[in-house]
């Protein structure tokens, strides 16, 4: 399966240290290959919380020609993300 990360996926997963490869397997555990096609999936997933301190929030679109990640962050309603990069 082709995966891609959109440019503010890519800049997300710098910005918080995020790995490729724990986002590889929070879609792998979510079985994204199998979800349906154009339906934008958001999904909290807990797999990583010893290791960011939170858990990791990922949204991504199935497209025909593979899977998109549209967005990744740490998962904290109480922090004011914007605040970090002022």
């Amino acid at each position: 399966m082709n995966i891609r990360f959109s440019r503010h996926a890519k800049h997300r997963q710098k910005l918080y240290d995020i790995s490729r490869s724990d986002i590889l397997q929070i879609l792998a555990l979510d079985h994204a290959e199998e979800q349906p096609l154009n339906n934008r999936r958001e999904l909290i997933s807990e797999v990583f919380v010893a290791k960011y301190g939170w858990p990791i929030f990922v949204s991504y679109v199935r497209e025909p020609k593979g899977i998109t990640v549209v967005t990744n962050f740490p998962y904290d309603r109480e922090t004011n993300y914007e605040d970090i990069l002022r």
